[in-house]
């Protein structure tokens, strides 16, 4: 059976051997012609520094924009001494070679311009916009000193957690009406360590989607929490259903939970409707249904009546 399979798919390979090379060599053409291609950065773009302040508020704003226009390439970045992917891939830019050998200018100019692969961002992003996801970038950049613009110090970026997810658990406290979302984790050793300083987006569920009701970092325990409105809906049985997610969505949880207010289910086809049963049905569409129909057969009557008259006056 297994020689079966060697030889069919020994046969299949032979017969397209030169598409497979042909596919190849396109793609290292491809491959190469990227890579060849020059930034082209004058002295004066490479000189410019950071044009606005290096604060939470920007950082953050700076993720999102990163999260929206820059992961689907280059994936989740990570703090490493090298570059650890490659072509088709985009490079991790939180790579310390990448950081340490670009200013604020050429980061800038690259996100503006782009290169390649690299679509230019020049028109679907404000300056502003740029700038701070070189903000964000500059986060990953350990030996990074930001510059105080404006009078305007820099804040130091939240530390960043280099561990790996585990596990999350979803729990409720009906007495504060808190939902609360423990994170595991352990270090880049394997060891279980408390995950600090991760976002966690916790979650109601709706008909048509989640109902977001925050976005909040972990605690020194490792426990992000949010409180639920009292009035929120609840299903029939009086339940929600409550979720949470990583913002990289490494870890997620969902629980079902009995809080709320207990939808009480009112069944329009108990009432009179238009789509109702006949005992349902509105008294007018009754009368107008009967009337009808009398009509009609009164109609049919004045038209056997009418007959039976001209028949009467031929036989006269």
């Amino acid at each position: 059976m297994l020689k079966k399979i060697y030889n069919r798919v020994k046969l299949i390979i032979m017969k397209n051997i030169f598409k497979i090379f042909g596919f190849v060599g396109l793609g290292l053409i491809i491959t190469s012609g990227i890579q060849a291609q020059d930034w082209n950065i004058t002295s004066e773009q490479k000189a410019t520094q950071l044009q606005i302040p290096f604060t939470g508020t920007n950082q953050e704003a700076g993720e999102i924009l990163y999260n929206k226009n820059c992961k689907m390439c280059h994936s989740t970045i990570k703090v490493v001494p090298k570059n650890d992917r490659v072509l088709p891939i985009a490079p991790n830019l939180g790579c310390q070679v990448i950081q340490s050998t670009n200013t604020d200018g050429e980061l800038f100019w690259k996100i503006t311009n782009g290169k390649g692969g690299m679509p230019p961002y020049a028109n679907s992003l404000s300056d502003d916009e740029r700038w701070k996801l070189v903000v964000f970038l500059r986060m990953y950049f350990n030996s990074y000193a930001a510059p105080t613009i404006g009078g305007v110090a820099p804040e130091a970026p939240g530390q960043k957690f280099q561990g790996t997810i585990k596990s999350m658990k979803l729990s409720f406290d009906d007495k504060t009406n808190k939902i609360s979302a423990k994170l595991t984790a352990v270090d880049a050793e394997g060891n279980p360590t408390i995950p600090k300083n991760i976002k966690v987006k916790i979650y109601v569920k709706r008909y048509f989607g989640n109902l977001l009701l925050g976005t909040v970092k972990t605690n020194d325990a490792g426990v992000s929490s949010v409180e639920c409105p009292k009035d929120i809906p609840a299903d029939t049985g009086g339940y929600i259903f409550i979720s949470a997610t990583t913002a990289d969505s490494s870890a997620t949880a969902i629980e079902q939970v009995k809080f709320g207010q207990k939808l009480v289910w009112d069944n329009p086809n108990n009432h009179p409707s238009l789509w109702g049963t006949s005992k349902r049905s509105p008294l007018w569409l009754k009368a107008s249904y009967i009337s009808m129909v009398l009509a009609a057969w009164a109609v049919i009557f004045w038209a056997f009546f009418q007959l039976y008259k001209i028949r009467s006056i031929k036989e006269n």
